[in-house]
């Protein structure tokens, strides 16, 4: 699980254990958009992969995020357009 601010301020952005990543209004408390990276490579219909770190600010206007999981993807999201823009692979999981 991890939690950061936006560089402006002007949202929060949560990981977590269940795979999701949130992004938060700070001053309303509302929940803006949820990317799921839920459990599409696990055959045996188990829990999602947590993530387990967050990085904020990337890109040219501070739009891109980037959010780790316990099975060794990454992935960059823009939370403007709310989609996933690029899925990294530090490692392949064994069989």
């Amino acid at each position: 699980t991890a939690c950061a601010f936006s560089p402006n301020g002007k949202w929060a952005l949560s990981s977590s254990s269940d795979g999701t990543c949130r992004i938060w209004a700070p001053r309303t408390g509302a929940c803006k958009h949820v990317f799921r990276f839920g459990n599409n490579n696990h055959q045996d219909g188990g829990p999602p992969p947590g993530l387990t770190c967050l990085a904020t600010g990337g890109g040219p206007e501070g739009h891109l995020i980037l959010v780790g999981g316990e099975d060794g993807r990454a992935h960059v999201c823009h939370v403007g357009t709310q989609k996933v823009v690029a899925t990294l692979h530090h490692f392949e999981p064994p069989p």
